[in-house]
Order: C-alpha cells, then sequence, then structure tokens
C-alpha cells in the first residue's frame, strides 16, 4: 500500500490517500498486470523532472543478519526529452534495456 499526500483531492481528511500497487502475472488467466509507479528521485526538481517511472514485477522481502529487507523489482523506463511532447501535451517514456 502506497499512502501519499495529494493537495488536489479535497475530500481526505488532509488530502491524504493511499491506494494498492498491484502486481498480478496473470489477470483472469490472461495477460499480466503490472501497475506503472512515480519514484521521487529528487525532490529540488519540479513536476515530472524530478521523478523516475518504472511498472513493479514483484514484491519480496528477505532477512540478512536478523534484519528484514523489503524490495520491489522495477522494470525502468527513460524519459524522451526534457519536457512534454508539444503535440500532446504528454511526457514521451522509453524502456530502459
Amino acid at each position: 500500500m502506497a499512502t501519499f499526500r495529494a493537495p488536489s483531492d479535497l475530500s481526505g481528511i488532509e488530502c491524504m490517500r493511499h491506494e494498492y500497487i498491484q502486481v498480478t502475472p496473470s489477470w483472469r488467466n490472461g495477460q499480466s498486470c503490472y501497475d506503472t509507479v512515480f519514484i521521487n528521485s529528487d525532490p529540488s526538481e519540479e513536476g515530472m523532472c524530478g521523478l523516475e517511472v518504472a511498472h513493479v514485477l514483484m514484491f519480496f522481502a528477505f532477512i540478512h543478519e536478523g534484519k528484514q529487507y523489503q524490495c520491489g523489482l522495477m522494470h525502468w523506463f527513460s524519459c524522451v526529452g526534457n519536457e512534454p511532447d508539444e503535440d500532446t501535451g504528454l511526457w514521451i517514456f522509453k524502456a530502459r534495456f
């Protein structure tokens, strides 16, 4: 579960929200479904310039020397250009290999 503040959502208590991140290798015996997440990698940057984009492929945890580590395996994306596409106004991303 991800908990975050959403200032644009005035319906919640102090704009706090939570959502579940879904990782489903087979949805209803069909294709897989992996949620896309935005990771705040540089809080000093505004908007998309401070974010990383990824699909979450799996969550897992392991114990090392008595301490549990919770992890996620991600398929990362790279931003194409330094600004949104002028025709659509949307940011464009491509898969990293």
